[in-house]
């Protein structure tokens, strides 16, 4: 299918696409409106990474940066942070909170979220705080260790120092002068001086340590503070209606689509319409006729003079008649074929016209039904050359108006078509009659009408749109037709509701006789 067949589709079913889009846009309003609103509010911390790690940041800072990232947000998400907060401000549970990294920068953003916009803020507030004083009492612990290690080492070369200057001192004044005492004084004094430098070493290492410590404990800061917001962060009922009209629009034309795919049948006239403009890309005059339901039985009266306006859109308004034979047809069997050939007829024949009807469907003959009348001879028996024309044609009560029932049964109707001279036979009906009307039998039933279209001038389609033909049988019975070089004079549709339908072209103007 091209564009304009998918455009066609839509326009035939638009009321399902539209109430599709009503109902998801009203589920997606109905459920916004009735959702718990929630308000989030964000605190903004900056990370001051060197003050961390300088080693780590010149040798692989983004690695450094993420492992640090998603050890701050385990820790803010934490019993000890984001639950002592929420208890802090009297929260009954711990309500979701997210921690996210901006990109390029070192900033980190604590998001909170509330039923309410001011809870929102404290709880980010709070969360960053508790957050920044767990991270400091995490990196305070090591340098407690460390301290405690550098106050024994301390402690034990302060120690050393004194009883080694006592020692000193001792053998200063009591000591002999001698090489040995003076050997040993210089041992004690080489070792004094040692061990006080390796003290001073450590009181810088101690001051080192303490000062990076500090420096740890300010590399977390909050540079923003969280601010009540003035609107909530969902639901958003703008948002809502056009994801809803979307995904109505969506919804509306799949099921469509769906609906034209799994529904055989046409909803309405100007479904037929539209769908054999598409098939024959032509829009003037493809529907014939529009017959209501009270004209199809009997071929006596026209109430409503449907059939005289099919009789002007086929042979035309000046008299003059267009078509000399007609092959009147459907898809499906139960169209009203035999009832529009009927009538049509009759219109003809009160016309002025010497009109014959031949019923031409072998299968399930109808017409002498239809018109009351014998069905001894008739067609069968003419192309089996056992009755001439002028034995099988009857007359009717309507002046004018004969009738060629389908005679004698045959197994093989189709064989009996095939080895039928139908041009001949076409011939000599037009000698006789100023129209003939075929009664034909369903296109998609039997390969009959197809035959018998070699016998006629032009072919009618009749459509039901209640019955069994849908787009694709409409399309099928027309591309048969065709393959076989048939002229297609148009469709009748029959069985439409509103009695005062009257003729109208493709374009839905009055059509004109032609």
């Amino acid at each position: 299918m091209d564009l304009l067949q998918y455009l066609s589709i839509l326009r035939r079913h638009f009321p399902i696409v539209l109430l599709t889009v009503f109902v998801t846009v009203a589920t997606a309003l109905g459920v916004t409106l009735l959702t718990e609103p929630k308000y989030r509010a964000s605190a903004v911390l900056r990370l001051e990474v060197k003050a961390i790690s300088p080693d780590a940041v010149r040798s692989d800072t983004v690695t450094f940066i993420e492992r640090l990232e998603n050890t701050y947000a385990r820790i803010a998400k934490s019993d000890a942070v984001v639950g002592e907060a929420a208890r802090e401000l009297g929260f009954e549970s711990s309500p979701p909170v997210e921690v996210e990294s901006i990109p390029n920068t070192e900033l980190l953003t604590i998001t909170a979220e509330s039923t309410d916009a001011e809870p929102s803020a404290q709880l980010a507030n709070v969360v960053a705080r508790r957050l920044i004083g767990r991270v400091a009492e995490l990196n305070e612990a090591p340098v407690r260790e460390l301290n405690r290690r550098f106050e024994r080492r301390i402690a034990n070369l302060v120690a050393e120092i004194a009883a080694e200057q006592q020692t000193y001192n001792t053998l200063q004044t009591t000591g002999k002068n001698d090489a040995e005492t003076q050997s040993r004084l210089l041992e004690l004094e080489t070792s004094i001086e040692a061990k006080q430098r390796a003290l001073a070493d450590v009181g810088r290492q101690r001051q080192e340590e303490r000062l990076a410590a500090d420096r740890r404990a300010y590399a977390l800061t909050v540079v923003d503070r969280a601010a009540a917001p003035e609107d909530p962060a969902s639901p958003r009922p703008l948002l809502s209606l056009v994801v809803g009209l979307l995904l109505g629009l969506i919804a509306g034309v799949a099921l469509a689509f769906l609906y034209e795919n799994l529904n055989p049948t046409f909803g309405s006239p100007e479904e037929i319409e539209e769908t054999a403009s598409d098939i024959l890309r032509d829009k003037d005059n493809l529907v014939l006729g529009h017959i209501p339901r009270h004209a199809r039985g009997g071929a006596i009266a026209d109430p409503d003079g449907a059939f005289h306006r099919l009789r002007m859109a086929v042979f035309g308004t000046n008299g003059r008649v267009t078509f000399r034979s007609l092959l009147i047809t459907s898809a499906h069997d139960g169209e009203g074929k035999t009832s529009v050939v009927a009538n049509l007829g009759a219109s003809l024949a009160r016309s002025g016209r010497r009109v014959l009807l031949v019923d031409a469907d072998l299968r399930h003959p109808q017409l002498h039904t239809e018109l009351e009348v014998p069905n001894e001879v008739g067609l069968t028996d003419v192309l089996r050359g056992e009755a001439t024309l002028a034995d099988a044609v009857q007359a009717t009560t309507i002046p004018g108006l004969h009738v060629l029932t389908s005679g004698s049964a045959v197994d093989d109707p189709a064989a009996l078509l095939d080895r039928s001279d139908l041009v001949g036979f076409r011939k000599g009906l037009s000698r006789g009659f100023d129209a003939t009307l075929m009664d034909a039998p369903p296109i998609l039933s039997a390969s009959d009408a197809l035959v018998l279209s070699r016998a006629a001038d032009a072919v009618v389609l009749v459509v039901h749109p209640s019955r069994r033909t849908g787009p694709g049988s409409l399309r099928t019975a027309v591309t048969e037709l065709r393959r076989l070089n048939s002229s297609f004079a148009g469709v009748v549709v029959n069985g439409v509701k509103d009695p005062s339908a009257r003729m109208r072209d493709g374009a839905g103007r009055p059509a004109e006789g032609r």
